[in-house]
Formats: structure tokens, sequence, C-alpha cells
């Protein structure tokens, strides 16, 4: 069993995790001509812009970017596709309350998927 500190220290290591990968969303630049150049989104969101299902008309769930790209942390994709969608790289799958799908804009998803 763990001691508080150590659940403490584990607790603190992912919010600094998170906190870098926010600020590094943060500090990338918004596109500026409405081209499908990847590069102004973070680390994650460029992540979850190479998985394939992003690229189809009927998207992809949160959950589904987790088993594809092997991640376990929902909550930061869901932040990540919120981030990708104010900022008009994604958008919601409409027709589907629960859960959730998400693909590319039709921008994006016309060029389909980057290369590795």
């Amino acid at each position: 069993m763990k001691t508080t500190e150590q659940v403490l220290a584990g607790f603190f290591r992912d919010l600094a995790a998170s906190a870098n990968r926010v600020a590094d969303e943060l500090d990338a630049p918004p596109p500026t001509d409405g081209g499908t150049d990847l590069s102004a989104l973070g680390f994650l969101q460029r992540w979850i812009a190479r998985t394939p299902d992003m690229y189809t008309e009927q998207g992809v769930t949160a959950r589904g970017i987790m088993e594809v790209t092997g991640r376990h942390d929902e909550p930061n994709i869901r932040s990540s596709l919120d981030g990708m969608i104010r900022r008009g790289f994604a958008e919601l799958v409409p027709g589907h309350a629960r859960p959730l799908r998400f693909r590319m804009t039709e921008q994006f998803r016309k060029e389909g998927p980057p290369a590795e």
C-alpha cells in the first residue's frame, strides 16, 4: 500500500505533466490562413490528429483515441479535443449524443491524416 507521501508525489507529477501540456497548447500559435498545417497544435493534439479515425465521417470517441494511441489519460485527451474544436481543427460529429464522437473539420478530412 502506498503512503500518503507517495500518493501525493504521484499526483503532483501528473499535475506537472498536465500543466506542461496546457502550456504547450497555449504557446502554440493559432492557425492564421485556414490552411491544414497541424504545427500550431500542441503535442497531445498532434498525436490525436494522427489518429486515422479522426479523418472519417463517423469520427472517433475519446476512448477510441485512447485505444489507438495507447494513452490512458482520457481527461487530457478530452481537454485536447476541446481545444482543437475551439481552434477550428476538430468538430463534434452531429447526431451522436453519447458517447461524443470527434473528427477533424472538413478541410483537414479532405487532406487525410498527416504522414508519420
